[in-house]
């Protein structure tokens, strides 16, 4: 069967229509949708999670004073 020219025209018109407007509404979703974070940024938040949880139920510790610091604070009190 042998088409006419106005209706394959016609057809061909139709899913162009419609293939504009799926791209249409893809690039809106697209832009609608918020940009995935940098690796770095995930990784970085990962580690964070990683350390809160392996001190979890310790409770907060403080880090003795080093050397070098506790000698300044005897040569500040040796100048006043």
């Amino acid at each position: 069967m042998d088409m006419n020219a106005y209706a394959l025209e016609l057809m061909v018109d139709e899913r162009l229509r419609q293939a504009r407007h799926d791209a249409a509404a893809y690039a809106l979703a697209a832009r609608a949708r918020r940009p995935p974070r940098p690796f770095r940024v995930s990784l970085g938040l990962l580690l964070i999670g990683l350390g809160r949880w392996l001190r979890r139920g310790r409770g907060a510790r403080r880090r003795p004073p080093t050397r070098r610091a506790g000698l300044a604070r005897v040569g500040e009190l040796g100048r006043v």
